[in-house]
């Protein structure tokens, strides 16, 4: 049963190979899922983002030059394309349908060794990881115990039923490699910020700019803890400890 799900998604799962400096020839690996039969593509920003050239490898061995059409830093989601007909679209679902416990496969090209397998369950959902200097906390995502690693970023985790549930994004080990503790980004948000960057080009997110703090008083509502520079908040005369 778990091949015939592996046949089902592997047409649907590509390699990205990354040019990020022509004159180092330096790049990277990740993985891919592809959208629609018009050749969109949903991977990682982290994969994707800072490209200068992209080949994306389908299942049968092909290789085709890719545009990368935009992406978002805040939620780790980049759209690429490619002209190539008779694609074959993944199938998508919403985590709400999933139950944790539920098994699930990753599929993707693991230190670039492409349509690689590997199986684990739902480790819990809702998850959160916590922001770097540059980056807002990605919420919401995905916990499993299946094998993820560089590599496998911008692949499907997908269902028992050969459907796309999330879109595999990090890993936290001490070592870089699988630690048992792998996140994936729900499609319910890949699939929003995809379609808002192949509309507009790039991801229309809100953004309100305020930090918020414990609220000890007895006054209902959220007490602000700072605003960003120049944000929304800021410029609407929201300060620290309103």
């Amino acid at each position: 049963s778990i091949s015939l799900l592996v046949d089902k998604v592997l047409p649907s799962v590509v390699n990205i190979s990354v040019l990020t400096d022509i004159q180092e020839q330096s790049g990277g690996v990740g993985s891919g899922i592809i959208y629609n039969s018009e050749g969109y593509i949903i991977t990682n920003s982290h994969v994707a983002g800072n490209a200068v050239e992209l080949i994306v490898t389908l299942s049968d061995g092909s290789n085709h030059p890719a545009e990368l059409i935009g992406f978002s830093d805040m939620v780790d989601i980049a759209v690429i394309k490619i002209e190539v007909e008779g694609l074959v679209p993944a199938e998508f679902a919403s985590i709400d349908d999933q139950k944790v416990g539920e098994v699930v496969i990753a599929v993707g090209s693991p230190f670039g060794i492409e349509q690689s397998v590997t199986m684990g369950i739902i480790s819990g959902k809702g998850r959160s990881v916590p922001a770097t200097t540059d980056t807002i906390p990605i919420v919401d995502l995905i916990q499993t115990d299946t094998a993820i690693n560089p590599g496998n970023s911008g692949g499907p985790l997908i269902n028992t039923r050969g459907e796309v549930i999330g879109i595999n994004t990090l890993i936290l080990s001490p070592s870089g490699a699988s630690a048992g503790i792998g996140f994936s980004i729900p499609t319910d948000t890949a699939v929003n910020i995809a379609k808002q960057i192949m509309e507009y080009g790039r991801a229309v997110i809100p953004f309100i700019g305020v930090q918020m703090g414990f609220n000890v008083s007895e006054i209902p509502g959220v007490l602000i803890d700072a605003t960003v520079e120049d944000s929304p908040a800021e410029k609407a005369g929201l300060f620290a400890g309103d």
